[in-house]
C-alpha cells in the first residue's frame, strides 16, 4: 500500500544541470555563482551576503541562497528565500521551479493539515516554470511525475502526466524517455520503462542521469546485481559520476551486501565532495551511519548520524535513525 506521502517529489530528483542564471551582478555575486556550481555553498553564501549591500541584482542572492537552504534541508528557509526571488525577478523559469522544488520537499515532511497547501503550490509553481518557459524541460518531467503520482483532489491526472510528457519529447529526446519511462513505472510496467532507460544511455552514453534512471529501476525491482555493474560502469568511467558512488551504497544498504564496499565509496563521496543537484554530505553520513549499523559498528554509526545533525540539523532521516541507536549508550 502507498505511503501517505510517497507521492511526493523527492529532493533527489535529477534530471541535469540547471544552467546558471545569465543575469549581470556584481563581483561578488559572479563569485558566489561560480562558488556554487562547484558545490562550495558556505563560500557561496558568504559572497551572497556581501553582494547584498550593493548588487543592483536583487532576484539571484534570494534564488541562490534558497537554493543552498533546500540542500542543507532547511525547508521553510528555503520556501521563504525563493519566493522572494520569485517576488522580485517576475516570470523567471528556474525560479518557479525551484520554488516548486521546495514547497515539494515541504509537502513531502508536513502534517495532515498543511500537507495539500504545499502540495498544491508544488504544481502551482512548477506550471508558472512552463508558461514561463514552454522548453523548461525540468518544470516539464516534474509535472509528469507530480501528476503521474498525486491524487486527483491535489491535481492528479494522468491525462495531463501524458501530454507533458509528450510535450517534453518534442523538445528533448533523452529527457523524453525519462518521462515516457515515469509514465511506464507508473502503470507497472517496469520492464517496458527499463528499456526506455537503456535506450537513453544509448543515444547518451556520457551523460550520467540515464544510467542512474537505469540502476535505481533495477535497484528497485530488487535486481541488485545488475544494478550494481551500471554504477561500476559509471564509477570507472574517464570521467566517473560522483553520485555512481553514493547510489552504490545506497544500493548496498537496501540489498544487505558489499556493505564494506559500500562504505569505502561513501568516503570516496564525502572526500570529493557534492555539487548541486546532488545528495549532500548529510545524506551521506545518514547513509554511511545506516550501512555501519548493518555492519554491527554501532559507535560509529552514531558518530557519523550526530556528524550528519551537525551540518543539517533539520535532515529529515538523521534523528530517526540516531534514535533507535541511543539505547546503548
Amino acid at each position: 500500500m502507498m505511503k501517505p506521502t510517497s507521492w511526493i517529489l523527492p529532493v533527489l530528483f535529477a534530471l541535469f544541470l540547471l544552467p546558471a542564471p545569465t543575469q549581470a551582478g556584481s563581483g561578488s555575486l559572479d563569485q558566489a555563482r561560480t562558488l556554487f556550481q562547484q558545490g562550495k555553498f558556505k563560500q557561496a553564501q558568504a559572497r551572497l551576503k556581501e553582494a547584498r549591500s550593493h548588487s543592483a541584482d536583487k532576484s539571484t542572492i534570494p534564488y541562490y541562497l534558497g537554493r543552498i537552504a533546500l540542500h542543507n534541508h532547511e525547508r521553510a528557509r528555503a520556501v521563504d528565500l525563493l519566493q522572494q526571488a520569485v517576488e522580485k525577478a517576475g516570470d523567471q523559469a528556474d525560479h518557479h521551479y525551484w520554488l516548486g522544488r521546495a514547497y515539494g520537499e515541504r509537502a513531502k515532511h508536513a502534517n495532515i493539515f498543511q500537507r495539500a497547501y504545499f502540495a498544491s503550490h508544488t504544481k502551482k509553481e512548477f506550471k508558472k516554470a512552463v508558461e514561463a518557459d514552454p522548453d523548461h524541460v525540468h518544470a516539464r518531467v516534474a509535472l509528469v511525475m507530480y501528476t503521474l503520482q498525486a491524487p486527483g483532489v491535489l491535481g492528479g491526472s494522468r491525462a495531463e502526466a501524458e501530454a507533458q510528457a509528450k510535450a517534453v519529447a518534442q523538445r528533448n529526446q533523452v529527457a523524453g524517455l525519462r518521462a515516457r519511462g515515469l509514465l511506464q513505472e507508473q502503470a507497472g510496467n517496469p520492464d517496458k520503462a527499463l528499456s526506455l532507460y537503456r535506450e537513453a544511455t544509448r543515444i547518451a552514453p556520457d551523460r550520467n542521469p540515464p544510467h542512474r534512471w537505469l540502476a535505481g529501476l533495477l535497484r528497485n525491482q530488487g535486481r541488485y546485481q545488475e544494478a550494481f555493474a551500471v554504477y561500476e560502469d559509471r564509477m570507472n568511467a574517464d570521467q566517473p559520476d560522483r553520485v555512481a558512488f553514493y547510489e552504490f551504497a545506497l544500493t548496498a544498504e537496501k540489498a544487505n551486501r558489499r556493505l564494506e564496499e559500500a562504505e569505502e565509496r561513501l568516503h570516496t563521496y564525502l572526500e570529493r565532495g557534492s555539487a548541486p543537484e546532488q545528495p549532500s554530505r548529510a545524506d551521506a553520513l545518514v547513509l554511511l551511519g545506516q550501512v555501519l549499523e548493518k555492519q554491527g559498528r554501532i559507535g560509529r554509526a552514531r558518530t557519523a548520524l550526530r556528524n550528519a545533525l551537525n551540518r543539517a540539523p533539520e535532515h529529515p532521516r538523521a534523528e530517526a535513525v540516531l534514535e533507535p541507536l541511543k539505547a546503548g549508550l
